[in-house]
């Protein structure tokens, strides 16, 4: 991914950045070719801190949290570079249409694409979650949404509805990506 990035950076006479920020309320983003990173939001190991977690589904069916990390959401950010420089970023929302339980769990098809390779994308966050998982011998779970779901003591019963009416979908399709890249190895 990096070298693919830094290619089309060099065709399109770019230049990529990062910087910390500072915010106590804003997490990593990325925005005019600057990835922003807020290492307050991680421990010295990498790990995110325990506000700041996502949802996954373990392997009897079980919806559970598991805490971000620094390189997966750089990594996460540098996807979101890589369709902007590429002009392929999802601008308009096929699945995430507002209101909806996807528009509430995934945001938009943008972060759908960049966290679940969605639209056939070979390089997301579960990809390099799946590496993750084979270097660390730990099972692979992949994440079931992209933000507000910042603490168990902050969830809500209405995001919780949205989550679960969001899993049928959502893993027919992530079952299908898992198959396929696990086959492929």
């Amino acid at each position: 991914m990096f070298k693919l990035l830094i290619t089309k950076m060099k065709v399109h006479k770019r230049t990529m950045k990062i910087e910390e920020i500072h915010d106590p309320e804003e997490g990593s983003s990325y925005w005019n070719d600057v990835v922003y990173v807020n290492l307050a939001f991680y421990e010295e190991s990498g790990i995110g801190i325990s506000s700041r977690k996502y949802f996954y589904i373990d392997e009897t069916g079980n919806i559970k949290m598991k805490l971000k990390s620094l390189t997966g959401s750089i990594f996460h950010e540098f996807c979101h570079a890589l369709h902007d420089v590429s002009g392929t970023e999802k601008a308009s929302n096929v699945w995430c249409v507002d209101e909806t339980h996807f528009a509430k769990t995934w945001g938009n098809d943008e972060e759908l694409r960049t966290i679940t390779c969605f639209y056939n994308d070979p390089i997301c966050d579960h990809c390099f979650d799946f590496c993750q998982s084979i270097l660390k011998n730990e099972p692979f779970y992949p994440r079931y949404s992209h933000d507000g779901y910042v603490g168990e003591d902050e969830q809500t019963k209405s995001d919780l509805e949205d989550l679960y009416n969001c899993i049928s979908v959502s893993k027919n399709f992530m079952d299908g990506w898992r198959e396929y890249v696990i086959q492929e190895i």
